[in-house]
C-alpha cells in the first residue's frame, strides 16, 4: 500500500504554489504558471524535474502532458459530467 501524505499548499492559488508534506514541511512539488506567447502551467518535483504541463489555449482545447507521455488534448482526457465528482463526493 502506498504511503499517505497530508499536503499543504503554500499559497491559495493552485496555479502558482509550493506543495509541502505537512508533517515535515518538505517541499514535494512546485506549480508554476508562466505567461508568454503561450500560458503554461508546470508541475515540477522538488528536484526540478517536470512531471506535468498544461498549455492553456483560448480557442482550441488545452494541451496536457503527463510525465514523458505525448501531449494530448484536455478534452480527450477529461470528460464533462452533468454531476461533477459523483463517484468521489457527496452532498450532506
Amino acid at each position: 500500500m502506498a504511503d499517505l501524505y497530508e499536503l499543504t499548499f503554500e499559497r491559495d492559488n493552485p496555479c502558482n504554489t509550493t506543495i509541502l508534506e505537512s508533517e515535515t514541511g518538505k517541499i514535494l512539488y512546485r506549480v508554476v504558471t508562466e505567461h508568454g506567447e503561450n500560458t503554461v502551467t508546470r508541475v515540477d518535483k522538488a528536484n526540478g524535474e517536470t512531471i506535468a504541463s498544461w498549455v492553456w489555449r483560448d480557442v482550441l482545447p488545452d494541451i496536457i502532458t503527463i510525465g514523458h507521455g505525448k501531449p494530448i488534448s484536455v478534452s480527450s482526457w477529461l470528460k464533462k459530467s452533468l454531476v461533477p465528482l459523483k463517484k468521489w463526493a457527496e452532498q450532506k
